[in-house]
């Protein structure tokens, strides 16, 4: 009895075993190959974004100032508005200054008639003297008169350049081409340079710079990468910069780096301006 039920177990067991063999073997030979992705890994740069607030500047401001006295007579510029070199923006009351010159011009002309004198007096003392009619001290005198006078005519002239010099200053003009700012006096505000001289601000905006500051902890951090060959920064601060306006959108033209301040972490940008931006 025993040896029926062992008999009856092995054959079971050779049936199951033959099925699933067949069956594995079957399902071998009817599933697809998988499919497989082979990868080459390998080392390679990629850039390093990185993003910092900044303020937009004028890279070239120049203070509107009064070199002379005088009451403001004429706001000759738009508020906001863009000049050129030479514009007028401003007119200082002249009529003082034409009176200076005037008088200037005057003293000239009398030291010049001093020196017509002086000099004819040499002149007709000269020849007196190869003769003995007249002695040393005599044409010494008309000698020294004639230097007098052509010195005196000297600083004469140097007082017209002065005086012209003054009445050119009652005319500011913008000394380059900008956007104008408000004009701290309206007309009739007595100028005194040492008290209100500065009448407005005319700022160069192409390019246009944007100041930004790096923190010491980035700054730290960028250094500690640099030197474990994380980072590879441009050479002589060749970065590629743009910038992202406050409503989102990025600014068309790209920015190239100025300068830095190492004292302050302050890194100036200079972005070429268009036309249409400009006027907008």
């Amino acid at each position: 009895m025993k040896k029926y039920i062992l008999t009856t177990l092995f054959i079971l067991l050779c049936s199951i075993n033959i099925t699933s063999c067949s069956s594995k073997k079957g399902a071998a030979q009817g599933m697809p190959p998988v499919p497989v992705t082979a990868f080459q890994v390998e080392a390679k740069t990629i850039p390093a974004p990185f993003q910092f607030v900044g303020v937009a500047r004028s890279s070239h401001e120049v203070e509107i100032r009064s070199r002379v006295e005088g009451y403001l007579w004429k706001i000759a510029y738009t508020e906001g508005s863009m000049v050129n070199p030479d514009d007028l923006l401003f007119q200082i009351d002249p009529r003082q200054y034409d009176a200076d010159l005037e008088a200037a011009l005057g003293e000239l002309d009398r030291q010049k008639a001093i020196l017509w004198r002086a000099q004819q007096s040499l002149d007709r003392i000269q020849p007196l003297y190869e003769l003995n009619a007249v002695s040393l001290r005599d044409l010494d005198n008309a000698t020294a008169s004639v230097l007098s006078a052509e010195a005196s005519v000297i600083v004469a002239k140097a007082n017209v350049l002065n005086a012209e010099l003054n009445l050119s200053y009652t005319r500011i003009t913008s000394p380059i081409k900008g956007l104008t700012g408000r004009a701290a006096y309206k007309e009739g505000t007595l100028i005194i340079p040492s008290v209100n001289g500065l009448l407005t601000i005319v700022s160069v905006i192409d390019p246009i710079w944007v100041l930004f500051s790096v923190s010491d902890n980035e700054l730290l951090q960028a250094h500690g990468e640099k030197s474990r060959n994380q980072l590879i920064l441009p050479p002589q601060q060749e970065y590629s910069v743009s910038l992202k306006l406050a409503n989102g959108t990025i600014f068309p033209e790209e920015g190239k780096v100025n300068f830095s301040c190492p004292s302050r972490g302050v890194r100036p940008v200079s972005f070429p301006m268009r036309p249409s931006i400009i006027s907008s």
